[in-house]
């Protein structure tokens, strides 16, 4: 759930990004971005928060290379 969720966010700050881009406004790029941002559950952020300790060991483990999430 955590990779489906963090996935979503990423996908739908481009989409607002090449969207409003298109615009060429930045204070309404900056007001969505908040909102956006402010939607965010925070059970999503502290899903996120708790999963660093085992991404960062994934990642010494891996070498510093690609890990899963």
């Amino acid at each position: 759930m955590l990779l489906d969720d963090f996935s979503f966010l990423s996908t739908k700050v481009i989409i607002i990004i090449v969207v409003e881009r298109r615009r060429n406004n930045k204070e309404k790029l900056w007001e969505v971005m908040q909102e956006e941002w402010e939607a965010i559950h925070q059970s999503v952020l502290n899903s996120l928060i708790d999963s660093l300790p085992d991404r960062l060991r994934a990642i010494v483990a891996g070498g510093g290379g690609h890990i899963k999430w």
